[in-house]
């Protein structure tokens, strides 16, 4: 593939497939009655349930799958082209992520991947963390590609996939060089990109050692109320126009 692939890509990629059906061993194929006939001789004990012949026509993903098709096809709807090179499973992509370790050190960058697992070699499901506190996967074959909340008691390790570059968390931009007008109101309870950039800019500042975790906790919160009255601002713990243009100032 030549395509530049990405988190955001394969975010997409991964909504997209939402309510499509879950068939082991595909990676986003269209179900043919000749697929069937392959999938069922490769893996005839998953292959009894009555409602294949009824996805016929769909394009089918088991849950490593999802991330092959996005990374083995142009777009969300056209064919996979099987690379032998990127053929692992949901264990197999966790030994490869760039980054990698368990959920409580998960930065929570939208499109990364997270696993389920008891140990690392016992890794046996992956989906895709959409940064605002949702998981794409494909689930199995009585629920299919799903959207659902993301609980890190289930999901018990993460990692950025070695073929994504990770374009969906803005870098800290230099002194005086940055408009934050545009930037969110972010407070306890927020997630995602923004939050991750906050608190590197407040570690930067003031050098708070906040876990750059993407989660507004009670810690980010305490931070941003000390910052706030050391410069003067309100102390309300939420960073909004005034305390994102102090914070780059």
């Amino acid at each position: 593939m030549t395509a530049r692939k990405t988190n955001s890509g394969l975010l997409a990629y991964v909504k997209a497939q939402v309510g499509l059906p879950y068939w082991w061993g595909c990676f986003g194929q269209i179900a043919t009655p000749e697929l069937l006939v392959s999938k069922r001789r490769q893996y005839p004990a998953y292959y009894q349930s009555q409602d294949f012949a009824s996805q016929l026509g769909l394009r089918v993903h088991d849950c490593v799958g999802l991330i092959k098709g996005y990374l083995w096809s142009e777009t969300p709807t056209s064919v996979p082209l099987y690379n032998a090179t990127q053929d692992r499973t949901a264990a197999g992509y966790y030994a490869k992520a760039k980054e990698c370790g368990s959920i409580s050190t998960f930065p929570g960058h939208p499109g990364q991947l997270v696993f389920k697992g008891q140990t690392q070699k016992g890794i046996y499901h992956i989906g895709v963390y959409d940064g605002n506190g949702y998981v794409y996967h494909a689930k199995g074959h009585q629920w299919g590609v799903v959207k659902e909340p993301f609980k890190k008691s289930e999901w018990r390790y993460w990692g950025q996939c070695l073929w994504c570059e990770d374009d969906t968390v803005p870098a800290v931009p230099a002194p005086g060089k940055i408009d934050t007008s545009g930037y969110p109101t972010i407070k306890v309870g927020s997630k995602g990109a923004y939050v991750q950039l906050a608190q590197q800019a407040l570690n930067l500042r003031e050098h708070y050692h906040l876990a750059e975790d993407g989660d507004f906790g009670p810690l980010t919160e305490m931070a941003t109320m000390h910052f706030q009255r050391k410069y003067g601002l309100e102390v309300d713990g939420i960073i909004g126009r005034r305390t994102w243009a102090t914070l780059f100032s």
